[in-house]
């Protein structure tokens, strides 16, 4: 019997390393193997002094689609201490992302959802390409993008993270562009990403460190807000009710891999 498919793809590129996840059957849904291979790619590039810039990918139909519902949920609620675990997992990521002396980027060419906006969000640079889109769309569903709102917020400001939970609409690359929420958009946005690499290569690596932790220290996420977003995902995960929501429109083929027209 062969391996699995590993969960993300890596190529090295002189200094850069390019990380794709590679979920494509579940729409690149996070699931503990995905969180547990981008913490290793991570490990990897910091080991290497070498490297300096880890750039994040899917493919051309999805950037992720954020957590594996169908994965987390198979038996119904989850027990809060569960949710509450595998939500830290996904923080400390997020909160890695912002800490690393390498530089972290995101280039998003397809649908972006849910959890894969906390990896844009969280990361140093994010472009979009001309087919990427982005949604929250946890509200949806009754849930809330409680874990990655503190990184979202620090990104794009208060009023449009809120706008994005409550509203849920559909972000192109230039209303993306326009939230702050990616830093370059359209044809050009892959070429846009490639001199901002460039430009942080002249900056010697324990100066990005610097950077990033002066940066973090103005607007700090605290233990006390890390605690609360991972409360507050983890005691929605464990209500049977959106339990019982999410098993209902997954079977009806509305959530995850829908796409556009799907969930409304």
């Amino acid at each position: 019997m062969s391996d699995p498919e590993p969960p993300v793809r890596i190529l090295r590129r002189g200094r850069l390393m390019v990380v794709t996840l590679s979920r494509p059957a579940q729409h690149n849904a996070i699931d503990h193997t995905m969180l547990s291979a981008l913490g290793a790619a991570l490990d990897e590039a910091e080991a290497d002094p070498a490297l300096r810039s880890v750039v994040l990918e899917g493919n051309a139909e999805v950037f992720c689609s954020g957590l594996d519902l169908e994965a987390a949920l198979a038996g119904g609620a989850m027990g809060q201490p569960a949710a509450e675990a595998g939500a830290r997992r996904y923080l400390a990521l997020l909160r890695r992302f912002t800490r690393s002396p390498k530089i972290i980027a995101c280039r998003v060419a397809g649908r972006c959802e849910a959890g894969g906006i906390g990896f844009v969000a969280a990361a140093d640079f994010a472009v979009a390409e001309p087919g990427a889109s982005f949604r929250l769309s946890e509200a949806l569903i009754g849930l809330l993008p409680a874990t990655l709102m503190p990184f979202l917020i620090r990104r794009t400001g208060f009023r449009t993270a809120y706008r994005m939970t409550l509203a849920a609409p559909w972000l192109g690359p230039q209303e993306a562009l326009a939230a702050g929420l990616v830093d370059a958009a359209g044809p050009g946005a892959a070429e846009a990403l490639r001199h901002l690499l460039l430009g942080c290569e002249r900056v010697p690596e324990r100066t990005v460190a610097a950077a990033k932790a002066y940066f973090d220290g103005l607007a700090p996420i605290t233990r006390e807000i890390e605690d609360y977003a991972v409360g507050r995902i983890g005691s929605l995960l464990a209500d049977p009710d959106a339990a019982a929501r999410i098993h209902d429109l997954m079977a009806q083929g509305v959530w995850q891999g829908a796409g556009r027209g799907g969930l409304r």
